[in-house]
């Protein structure tokens, strides 16, 4: 047996609204970007690819770890106006 225990950091988001007078110039009535992080960054001793064995599915033996994958980190980024 071995010691599982984890801090994971799962899910960032950051946002940034531009000021009213930034949007009068590019005639807009608001604007801002944001960008989200999945995935993050995992601390543990754990000596597995990943402590959350039983959250892919793919485990048929409770406890087991079958050297599923690990998550992979996403980046999603867009925009949002309003005219």
């Amino acid at each position: 047996m071995e010691d599982a225990s984890f801090i994971k950091l799962k899910d960032l988001s950051l946002t940034y609204q531009f000021n009213k007078s930034t949007c009068r110039k590019l005639h807009l009535n608001q604007f801002s970007i944001w960008a989200n992080l999945q995935n993050v960054w995992t601390w543990t001793k754990y000596k597995g690819i990943d402590p959350e064995i039983g959250s892919g599915g793919g485990i048929s033996i409770f406890g087991v770890d079958r050297q599923n994958t690990a998550p992979p980190i996403r980046l999603t980024f867009g925009l949002r106006a309003s005219f």
